[in-house]
């Protein structure tokens, strides 16, 4: 005998028999088999975007909601979450068999707590039910970040860039030597490379590493102005190093930096020149992307890449 899918629901099988020789019949005999009945729900969840900027920016959470059991689960299915309310799609039946699904949507609002915090991680859980027993899934989790690195013009202070109260920069845009077909210049002249970060412990060491698409020159710190500056936006005492790699397209400049406050914010200003005077760029002059990421001990921090195009200026 094959076990059906009603046979588990049920959760066993009774079976009986007699024997017969055509006129005299047995007692009749039976045996039951239990079910091993594993009712069981999973939840995956995704979050898009996984980058926020400002307040009012909307996250938009996905649920898969799936009978990862064998018995079928019955519904009203719902999904609980600590930042949002979901709403789940039934099943036509009201029913999930093993292996089917639902899903759910849900909403949540970037805040100023949000932005404080740099980023928002929440929970959510799937729920169903197997007859009258409440069936919970796994707990299922979704983090997404705040993109706090920016290039911004060299007069604005880390107060506007903490503040928002700044105008980012579109572009470089160079002009060409047209005999030598070189860079003859760059404008603007400067940028500031700024970023928020959570102070992970009291010391740590910490780079901002800055790559460019077509492997140019880097840009480079003017004057050795690298600063951090505590949540009162007084700068510390801290003195940054920068590095060339042995290729001479990567620069990274380095922070060694203790008695910080575990857990406070802390802002990264770094002022860079566009040093890329001289390099060839052929006859049709290419645009290039500068990308600037912060590491802390060695690990990215998501959020902080800023990236500006270099381009012709036709």
């Amino acid at each position: 005998y094959t076990i059906t899918q009603k046979d588990l629901d049920d959760g066993s099988v009774t079976n009986t028999a007699f024997a017969t020789d055509g006129t005299t019949k047995s007692d009749p005999d039976s045996e039951t088999v239990t079910a091993d009945q594993m009712p069981a729900l999973t939840l995956v969840k995704a979050a898009s975007p996984n980058l926020y900027y400002k307040v009012g920016d909307i996250i938009t959470y996905t649920y898969t909601l799936t009978n990862s059991g064998n018995v079928t689960l019955d519904g009203p299915f719902t999904i609980t979450d600590n930042k949002a309310t979901a709403a789940v799609t039934q099943p036509a039946d009201g029913k999930l068999s093993p292996g089917e699904s639902c899903t759910g949507t849900a909403t949540h609002i970037i805040t100023q707590d949000d932005l404080n915090a740099l980023f928002v991680k929440n929970t959510a859980q799937g729920h169903g039910f197997f007859g009258t027993t409440p069936i919970g899934s796994n707990e299922a989790y979704a983090t997404v970040y705040r993109n706090t690195g920016a290039l911004l013009p060299t007069q604005t202070t880390v107060q506007d860039y903490v503040n928002g109260t700044y105008t980012m920069y579109d572009a470089f845009y160079y002009n060409v030597d047209k005999k030598l077909k070189t860079i003859s210049s760059v404008n603007p002249g400067v940028i500031f490379y700024y970023n928020t970060i959570l102070a992970p412990s009291e010391s740590f060491t910490m780079s901002v590493v800055q790559t460019n698409d077509l492997s140019w020159k880097p840009m480079e710190v003017q004057q050795v102005q690298a600063y951090i500056y505590d949540k009162y936006f007084n700068r510390l005492n801290f003195v940054a190093t920068q590095t060339i790699d042995s290729t001479g397209k990567i620069l990274t400049v380095t922070f060694n930096v203790s008695g910080l406050s575990t857990g406070e914010p802390y802002y990264i200003g770094i002022k860079y020149a566009p040093t890329i005077t001289g390099t060839l760029v052929g006859a049709k002059p290419p645009t290039n992307i500068y990308k600037f990421s912060t590491f802390i001990g060695g690990t990215y921090q998501i959020g902080s890449e800023a990236k500006i195009e270099v381009r012709f200026k036709k």
